[in-house]
């Protein structure tokens, strides 16, 4: 058949279409999404990593990776990823938000999977090696059951250097089992951790050391305070003093402290002495009973005391005692050499309330005048 010049015009034309639809075509084919796992891939749902630590570069971290069996199939491979993405699609990188972390902060473990079906797993896989943000964990091929919760621990890992980011872990199962290189994709999913700063938190507390001296009160409430404490000048009775009859009086005082190894209390003491320097001789340092009728006697202990009746010892649920000559019921003693020790304690205590019990005897010569004797009470807390 012959063409005319119109018709040859046209056949070209249609040619140079057809070319182009089928070059469109090739081009519409290559666009197509390529998918990242098999099409019988499943989803790890109820998925959780926990770290044993969330501290930026943190080493020796246990991770316990929680997760459902997506699907009934044989599971022998399970790869854990440490990722910036959690992504299928994303290849898995070890940079960014994930920088530094690794499964290995010395020799990498695992302890295993625990769940229905998922014992066995140890570390490693024929042909595909652990690296630092990929590890394997491999057993016989065995099948899972769908819906069932497995605990896969990996010991060892090392966290990002980053301080408050977000990275991820991958989690694959696969039907090839030992010695064989995993292929076939059972289930998948992603999930999201996070490396935090370190919260620290400080507060002080100071030294402490409550003592109170009085001629009568009681410390109040806790921490302790010296509350009633109040007077400083105990009058003995009966008063004046008199031959064959024992005067007596009493003081107080309380002490309490944090110092590690308690506190001791000592007194500074002047003679009993009136204003022109007559003096009633003292109870002996080593302490002597009471004796009212044949001698001159002054001194104190901390005790509760029958003869004569005065006192009522240390009370108090706390540590402190009474020490030495002034611990033994019915004896008293007293000293002008300073520095001497009556009471302690050994440990950090709450308050301990003592009661000075005062006496003094006199003879029928014993010279008439106004007198007085001074203690300076002294705790020291030992921190």
């Amino acid at each position: 058949m012959k063409l005319t010049s119109n018709a040859k015009t046209r056949l070209s034309f249609l040619e140079r279409a057809a070319s182009w639809i089928g070059a469109v075509s090739l081009i519409l084919v290559s666009l197509a999404p390529i998918p990242a796992l098999a099409s019988t891939a499943g989803v790890l749902d109820t998925r959780s990593v926990t770290p044993s630590s969330s501290l930026p570069a943190a080493t020796g971290v246990t991770l316990t990776s929680v997760f459902n069996i997506g699907q009934t199939a044989n599971v022998g491979t399970i790869k854990f990823e440490i990722c910036d993405s959690p992504l299928a699609a994303v290849s898995c990188v070890n940079s960014g938000n994930s920088t530094g972390e690794s499964f290995t902060s010395g020799p990498a473990t695992t302890t295993g999977c625990t769940g229905t079906n998922a014992a066995s797993f140890v570390l490693g896989v024929s042909g595909q090696a652990s690296t630092a943000n990929t590890l394997y964990m491999t057993r016989t091929s065995a099948s899972a059951t769908a819906g069932n919760t497995w605990t896969c621990t990996i010991n060892a890992a090392k966290n990002p250097t980053t301080t408050n980011v977000q990275y991820y872990m991958k989690i694959t199962t696969y039907n090839e089992g030992t010695g064989v290189a995993p292929t076939t994709v059972r289930d998948f999913g992603g999930i999201a951790m996070a490396t935090t700063q370190q919260i620290s938190v400080t507060a002080n507390v100071q030294e402490n050391l409550v003592f109170c001296v009085g001629t009568s009160g009681a410390t109040s409430g806790t921490p302790e305070t010296c509350g009633t404490f109040t007077g400083s000048t105990v009058t003995l009775s009966p008063n004046p003093m008199a031959n064959g009859a024992a005067s007596t009086g009493i003081a107080k005082m309380t002490a309490a402290t944090n110092g590690l190894n308690g506190y001791n209390i000592t007194y500074n003491g002047s003679s009993f002495t009136d204003t022109t320097a007559d003096t009633i001789t003292a109870f002996p340092v080593g302490g002597a009973v009471n004796n009212s009728a044949t001698a001159e006697q002054f001194g104190f202990n901390l005790m509760t005391n029958t003869t004569p009746a005065v006192g009522v010892g240390a009370t108090g649920s706390a540590s402190g005692t009474a020490f030495g000559t002034y611990a033994t019921a019915n004896t008293f003693s007293y000293s002008t050499a300073g520095g001497v020790k009556i009471a302690s304690a050994t440990q950090p205590t709450a308050d301990t309330l003592y009661t000075m019990a005062y006496v003094a005897n006199v003879l029928a010569t014993t010279k008439a005048g106004a007198y007085t004797a001074t203690q300076t009470f002294i705790c020291t807390g030992n921190f």
